[in-house]
């Protein structure tokens, strides 16, 4: 899991961010880094590629 305040500075300065499973080192894993302005309109074949639960755990967000 990635903390939001982690995510601010490399967001900043445009730094891309590389995922990787440590159980399985020969996987590709997934890097989160801002795409080229002439890029904006391509598909992706899947965006997401994992995802983190937490049981019995409710997340509220509030913005103003």
């Amino acid at each position: 899991m990635l903390h939001p305040r982690t995510i601010i500075p490399v967001m900043q300065y445009n730094i891309p961010i590389v995922i990787r499973n440590i159980f399985n080192l020969s996987a590709p894993g997934t890097i989160i880094c801002q795409p080229p302005e002439d890029d904006y309109d391509l598909k992706l074949t899947t965006p997401v590629k994992g995802f983190a639960t937490i049981d019995n755990l409710a997340l509220i967000n509030v913005e103003g």
